[in-house]
């Protein structure tokens, strides 16, 4: 497989966000951080909400209904488009830049449970194309072909392209029963270039092992390289449950399953993944005790037990450990709690350069030292990719201004990179005093006025 890097991002219509993109990569250092900054709700959220979708799309999985609420209003869809950088694990001199874009369109259907009208999110105009090219020593561009298409569902007749020629062919769409896949996948809320079926029909006919090994590594990634911690994944601590990130071999490959922890009980671990479990709470322990100084996550087993289906489970008790002083993991804070749910992410994006994760509120709950620190030893040496959101304005004391993007107040260009930043510049500074002096459509923040937020409090007092 190959390994997927985000190169960028552009979002129409999605949320409160008319119009963004972003540029992920930048040629002056290896590791690849985003960090988007801005105001209560300027569209943060929906960077890390637009990577969800693209995780669930190419997993072959649907868009559920609830999705159709991101569709900005008054619109009849929204548009994605992300550029992927594939290249080789070691050898990086050999790569493809694959762009993959679609539009979502909400759509009327029948519910059969009830017969009555609901809206539901449709993808159409999928476009897949690719262009190879290759780079020095110095990861500088020397050769670049021409952009290859590989498949375009918003085309009558979905495989024009010589690379797709025998998908043409009546016969074929007969036989693989092309536009049956179509149709459902569309009902569905699918992808129809990432349906399960279809990929195996590309493996099948398509002679191109270019076009093989890029559909292979893009769905690879979005199973096993992409993770996104939203606030779906967040408020889950809320209710007591945790995710653990364990990585397992199968079929010679490692991937991570997030594996939940129920932290008001006894945890049960399947019985074969008790020494991934125990592993993974020593990997977390090593940069745990240096982050919280003292503290480990330890467990005490408590026996076995077997569910209906006959399957064996070692149960537990987790507890964090201080010296000689055990606490009840669930009765730890927020923060730390955050902090061990993220932190095995963190450590496999740093040291795998086929990881990327997506957090949004990075900073919540994480003491603002701390998180300047680990974001500053990120940027300076992680090998995979990070993207995250935050409020807290200390990291752009840490991270160079390349790894820094801030929000407007216009909905047409909500992302904007810093420039005209000399290298003595104090960043977190600069973005405050122009938050002060800038206006209209370049503002980082739409204004406040104290004394019109004191009144409205006074006023909303006297209501009964």
């Amino acid at each position: 497989m190959l390994a997927v890097r985000i190169a960028s991002i552009e979002i129409r219509n999605l949320k409160n966000v008319g119009y963004a993109k972003l540029d992920l990569l930048n040629k002056k250092y290896r590791s690849s951080v985003l960090g988007l900054f801005g105001q209560n709700g300027s569209g943060k959220t929906t960077l890390i909400e637009a990577i969800a979708i693209l995780k669930t799309l190419m997993c072959g999985l649907s868009l559920n209904a609830q999705k159709v609420a991101l569709i900005r209003q008054g619109s009849s869809g929204a548009s994605l488009a992300f550029d992927f950088l594939l290249s080789e694990l070691e050898i990086s001199q050999q790569r493809y830049r694959v762009s993959y874009s679609f539009d979502i369109q909400v759509e009327e259907t029948t519910d059969p449970n009830n017969g009555q009208l609901i809206k539901v999110p449709a993808i159409i105009n999928e476009k897949l194309e690719y262009r190879t090219y290759q780079t020095d020593a110095d990861d500088e561009i020397v050769k670049t072909s021409r952009k290859k298409l590989i498949l375009d569902t918003g085309r009558k007749d979905i495989a024009t392209t010589a690379i797709l020629k025998q998908l043409r062919s009546p016969s074929v769409k007969e036989k693989y029963k092309l536009n049956d896949i179509r149709i459902l996948t569309h009902a569905r809320g699918q992808s129809f270039i990432f349906n399960r079926d279809i990929c195996d029909i590309f493996k099948l006919l398509i002679k191109d092992s270019s076009i093989n090994e890029i559909v292979d590594s893009l769905q690879y990634f979005a199973r096993y390289g992409l993770y996104c911690i939203g606030n779906t994944e967040l408020n889950l601590l809320s209710t007591e449950i945790m995710l653990v990130h364990l990585k397992k071999k199968i079929n010679k490959n490692k991937i991570i399953n997030a594996t939940p922890i129920i932290l008001n009980s006894e945890v049960k671990v399947p019985l074969n993944f008790v020494a991934s479990f125990n592993s993974i709470l020593n990997s977390i322990n090593t940069v745990l005790t240096e982050l919280v100084p003292g503290m480990r996550i330890v467990v005490e087993t408590i026996g076995q037990t077997t569910d209906a289906q006959g399957n064996r489970f070692c149960r537990m008790a987790v507890f964090s450990q201080r010296g000689k002083i055990k606490v009840a993991l669930q009765l730890e804070s927020a923060g730390i709690k955050k902090i061990i749910t993220i932190l095995q992410l963190l450590i496999y994006a740093y040291n795998s350069k086929n990881i990327t994760i997506a957090i949004d509120e990075l900073d919540a709950g994480i003491f603002e030292y701390l998180l300047g620190e680990i974001l500053s030893i990120f940027s300076s040496a992680g090998k995979g990719q990070l993207i995250f959101t935050a409020h807290n304005l200390r990291p752009l004391e840490t991270m160079d201004k390349l790894f820094v993007a801030f929000t407007t107040v216009n909905e047409n260009n909500r992302y904007v990179r810093v420039s005209n930043i000399k290298k003595n510049n104090n960043l977190r500074d600069t973005y405050y005093r122009d938050i002060q002096i800038l206006s209209g459509e370049d503002a980082y923040y739409d204004a406040t006025n104290p004394s019109k937020i004191q009144l409205a409090f006074a006023l909303a007092g006297r209501v009964e």
